[in-house]
């Protein structure tokens, strides 16, 4: 696998954001959707990697229902 990209996710991402703006936004995405946790991320690459010998999973984009 080469890329992941996760969606809303609890992380210490925007801790120290300097911009009160963009920090509220993000605080609020976080309490307005699910956030996925590092375990649904560990899953969920667990779950591609397992796939048979012969597929190749290149790109896995991973977000909360809500957000798409």
């Amino acid at each position: 696998m080469e890329n992941v990209e996760p969606g809303v996710t609890v992380t210490e991402l925007g801790h120290d954001m300097r911009d009160t703006t963009m920090q509220t936004s993000l605080a609020r995405m976080r309490t307005d959707l699910r956030p996925l946790t590092a375990e649904d991320i560990a899953d969920t690459i667990a779950f591609a990697v397992s796939a048979p010998a012969h597929v190749n999973v290149a790109e896995l984009v991973v977000v909360p229902v809500q957000q798409g």
